[in-house]
């Protein structure tokens, strides 16, 4: 059933221009093996879908480092249901950020880390009085590779079979999207996210970057369009 559905879905991705349907962002949290997935599948899916930014996150705790990626990606909102499909297949944490969001919320951030790190970050905005909209959530079902710290000098035998079990604990790793309510808190937001360890991202900050980033690809394609044909007929002249 749920393979019909993809099909179904990659049907409608090649008969649906792509101005027709506006443009998801979607960012997928988890371990490489997701991410290897999610790279390997980008390399089929032609301009429809483009990774903004990969990440690779590493959370110090007491006793260990918690290790995981982030994918950024913005394209064709049929043709992103296949990297959904993938981060669910792995136990991925994946979260689409729609137009209605981007076009309704102000100040977005986008939220990834450790499930204790996130409610410990929430409380701490709530203490400074700063109002926020919680609006997606999604955490991670597959395992989070971990890290003993180094501090502990343990016989590379005794770690080699303590290490694989911290991978095996239960480690959650959240990814969520909330809104800032007033632009004032936006500064002490970002403050408390490194205080917890979280990672953030100005969504609004970097959604414009990114629109900056592809005008600008775009007259320069333009431009060479325009200059080919004038190119050809000096050929044909000479």
């Amino acid at each position: 059933m749920i393979e019909n559905k993809i099909q179904m879905l990659r049907r409608a991705a090649k008969v649906t221009p792509k101005d027709e349907s506006e443009d998801l962002w979607c960012a997928i949290a988890g371990n490489n093996k997701i991410i290897t997935a999610i790279l390997f599948a980008l390399t089929q899916a032609n301009e429809d879908i483009r990774l903004i930014f990969r990440k690779h996150v590493t959370v110090e705790s007491k006793h260990v480092h918690k290790k995981f990626d982030v994918v950024m990606l913005k394209g064709n909102q049929y043709r992103m249901e296949e990297f959904i499909e993938i981060s669910k297949k792995y136990g991925g944490a994946h979260i689409r950020i729609a137009q209605n969001y981007i076009k309704t919320e102000p100040n977005l951030m986008l939220l990834v880390g450790p499930d204790d790190n996130l409610r410990s970050y929430v409380k701490d905005l709530k203490r400074s009085n700063v109002e926020l909209d919680i609006l997606l959530e999604n955490e991670t079902q597959g395992f989070i590779e971990t890290e003993l710290q180094s501090e502990f000098k343990l016989p590379k035998s005794i770690k080699t079979v303590i290490e694989p079990i911290f991978n095996a604990s239960d480690v959650v790793i959240g990814n969520v999207l909330i809104s800032i309510q007033k632009n004032s808190n936006i500064s002490i937001s970002k403050k408390l996210a490194k205080k917890n360890n979280i990672f953030l991202v100005d969504l609004e900050k970097l959604m414009k970057s990114v629109e900056k980033t592809e005008k600008r690809k775009k007259l320069i394609k333009e431009k060479e369009e325009k200059e080919e044909p004038q190119e050809k007929e000096k050929i044909i002249l000479i």
